[in-house]
């Protein structure tokens, strides 16, 4: 994800998070490197260390906190979703008969 699109995911979240620099992973790649941790962990290695010591260990990371901004409004839309949800089973409801 572009580092926008990826603000406003975190914003809805409410979370900050570390991302490389450069795209590590494409979905080929993602798939090769849990071949390789299971192939090469040590015994109760967890994924998380494998990849943290091995594999990312010299890569260079920044993290992304969302916008104020867009933590309002996400929380905003959020709100306003919520207070539709019961017209939306009030629909399905009346659909199913």
């Amino acid at each position: 994800l572009d580092d926008e699109v990826q603000g406003l995911h975190l914003a809805g979240l409410d979370l900050a998070e570390e991302v490389f620099k450069r795209d590590f992973l494409r979905r080929s790649g993602g798939i090769a490197l849990l071949a390789a941790y299971a192939t090469r962990r040590g015994e109760g290695e967890t994924l998380d260390s494998y990849l943290k010591e091995k594999v990312f260990a010299e890569a260079a990371t920044t993290t992304l906190i969302p916008e104020p901004a867009d933590r309002e409004g996400m929380a905003a839309y959020l709100e306003r979703y919520r207070a539709l949800l019961p017209a939306e089973r009030a629909a399905c409801k009346a659909i199913k008969g």
